[in-house]
């Protein structure tokens, strides 16, 4: 198991997928760890984006 490229949650390998490895991963996700402040901020930028709907809008018309 991997950190993500953000350090906003966690990577199985596909050789270490299990039901195991995933209950693992998800329960350490779930737990106060430190990936969690990392996914806020990283949802609220997302948030922030203008909706896709928008941006393709936009490119239609240039």
């Amino acid at each position: 198991m991997e950190g993500s490229g953000h350090g906003a949650g966690l990577a199985l390998r596909n050789e270490d997928q299990s039901p195991g490895a995933i209950e693992d991963a998800v329960g350490r996700l779930l737990a106060d760890c430190p990936q969690r402040p990392v996914a806020a901020a990283l949802a609220k930028e997302i948030a922030a984006m203008p909706a896709p709907a928008d941006v393709a809008s936009s490119l239609q018309r240039s």
